[in-house]
């Protein structure tokens, strides 16, 4: 419920000049894309798909990279160097965690 709330906000909130978005999970964030894979209902659904099977694991993985994630989608720069690093193998080990991602282990 509170994942559908967040979305149902994002739609209201686009502006008519918006980049045309196919579905709901186009206005789903970061942190609720993490609350739908590791929920309990769910988790199962998405294990075929996934490399990871410690879902802790997994929900720390998404955590690390969203504060990453909000400073470069608010026009806060990264510092030079560790910054960019980090945020580059925080979104690397995301994708890593994916069956047929192109960085996989």
């Amino acid at each position: 419920p509170g994942v559908k709330t967040n979305v149902q906000k994002e739609i209201t909130k686009a502006k008519y000049n918006d980049a045309s978005k196919k579905d709901e999970l186009e206005y789903t964030h970061l942190g609720d894309l993490n609350q739908i894979i590791i929920d309990r209902k769910n988790w199962k659904d998405f294990q075929p798909f996934l490399n990871v099977k410690d879902k802790t694991k997994f929900s720390a993985k998404f955590s690390d990279a969203i504060p990453m994630r909000n400073a470069v989608g608010h026009c806060i720069p990264l510092r030079a160097g560790d910054d960019q690093r980090y945020a580059e193998m925080r979104f690397k080990d995301i994708l890593k965690m994916f069956r047929n991602s192109p960085l996989m282990y």
